[in-house]
This record gives C-alpha cells, structure tokens and sequence, in this order.
C-alpha cells in the first residue's frame, strides 16, 4: 500500500494527496499516506546516525515497520489517525520504529505494530494508555518463549470462556492452549517480574477452573495438561503484562478479548 509513498524530511501532516481519505464521511484529516510519511520523517529526524551498511538496514526497518503499522491501520476509523499529532503518541511511535530498527525480528515486527495499532484505537482512558505505552517499551526486552508464558498465566488466571458447557469443551480448550503456547517459559518469572509483568495473586488453577466452570476438581484434575497445572502460583499478570498476553494471543490465536474488561 505505502510501498512507493515518497517521504519527506519534516515531520508534519498534511503535505500530501488524501488518498485514502473517506469522502462519504466528509474526513478531511491526516491520510493512511499523511501518516506514514510522517513515521517516516520521524524515524529520520530523531534516530542516531550510523556507518552506511548499518544505517541502510535501519532505514529498510523502519520502512518495513511503518508499511506493517498502516497495514494494521486500514479498517481503524481515520477520524482516530489524528492521534499521531500527540506527544505521547509521538514518542511511543519512535521507540518501537528505534526497536525494530535494531532488532528486527518478525516476532518484534508482529508485536509492536499491534500495540501501536491498539494505542490508536483505544486512546482514552489514562491508565489502558499507560499500560500500552509501558508494554511498548518493554516488548523488545521479551522473547517469545516469555510472552508466550505471560498469555498461558492470563489466560489460566484471569479468563473465562462461556462458551465451554461440557468437560469435553474445557479438555478441548486446554489442550488447545497446551499446543499453542508450549513453549512458555515458566523459569522467566523473576525476569518478568523485574520488568513488572507481573502481580501478587493467589492462585490455584485446578480449583480455579472447578469453581468457574462448575465441574469437580477431580475432574479437571484428570484432563488438565500438565502445562496448564504449572500456572499455579502466587502471582498474575499486571496491567503490563496483561496487554502484553492479549496482543500475543491476538496474534498466535482466534481468541477474541477486549481489552479495556482486563486495563480498568
């Protein structure tokens, strides 16, 4: 979409054709392209300046990262593209370009441009704002094995399906987790807890499941999988590493959660 979009020097809206503006609804701001050349210019004005070789895979990076984030944008209402004239949106926005663009890994990639994707839509309450732009700085400090350990204690902590019935329904979920998130990394926990992922929370996940589906602890005792026994703990997920878990989940699975129920 933003491949061949010309990009300019200084960061300022409004400078280029509307393309995708909405006439239907009489939108006249910022432009999926107003935005992307603005990331652009953004990246370019603040980030260091390296050697040839090093500055080109930045360069490439940053592209790349900005090409994903309007991706992500094409279904969000453009009358919330205003957003991007914020400081703190501004700021935000920088440091996961300034991340990907030294790291770019496609985990990285994936992550980033979902948060800022979330940022955009849910740009209201202060502390969902905060979360995010905490979550933000600290997703490239975590490795997927990490995150994926962050989604298995949210879920297994925190999380209710209605749709489950039956015994078979639940063994059926778990399972589904267990495959999904195996490579969770249980001896994490003091490096995510460091980095404030986490919070003090009683928590016994056999009991848990008993008292919120209704079956017998004896039961889920039986069909539980022995990675799902192991979120047992003192501890939860913070409002940090609750954004964190829900963006992971968004990605590996088809689980729809909202996030303003969990950051409140």
């Amino acid at each position: 979409m933003c491949d061949n979009v010309n990009t300019t020097q200084n960061a300022q809206f409004g400078s280029h054709d509307n393309k995708f503006v909405s006439q239907e609804n009489n939108y006249y701001g910022p432009s999926l392209t107003d935005v992307y050349n603005f990331a652009m210019a953004l990246f370019r004005d603040n980030f260091p300046k390296l050697r040839e070789e090093a500055a080109k895979i930045a360069e490439d990076r940053a592209k790349e990262f900005c090409q994903a984030t309007m991706k992500k944008l094409e279904t969000t209402d453009p009358q919330k593209y205003v957003v991007f004239k914020d400081p703190d949106m501004q700021y935000v926005l920088f440091e996961a370009q300034k991340a990907y663009a030294r790291f770019g890994t496609n985990d990285m990639l994936d992550m980033l441009t979902e948060l800022i994707s979330t940022k955009v839509e849910e740009n209201q309450d202060m502390v969902l704002k905060v979360s995010i732009d905490k979550a933000i700085e600290i997703a490239p400090l975590l490795n997927n094995k990490q995150l994926d350990y962050l989604s298995l204690l949210f879920l297994c902590t925190r999380t209710k399906r209605n749709s489950i019935k039956t015994l078979e329904q639940l063994k059926v979920y778990l399972d589904y987790l267990a495959e999904t998130f195996k490579d969770a990394d249980f001896n994490s926990f003091f490096y995510v807890n460091m980095l404030g992922c986490l919070q003090f929370s009683l928590h016994q996940t056999i009991q848990y499941f008993a008292n919120t589906y209704g079956f017998s602890a004896d039961d889920i005792e039986a069909i539980c999988p022995p990675i799902i026994k192991e979120t047992s703990c003192d501890y939860s997920t913070s409002y940090i590493g609750a954004v964190l878990a829900i963006t992971n989940i968004r990605r590996k699975t088809d689980l729809e959660l909202d996030i303003n129920i969990w950051i409140n």
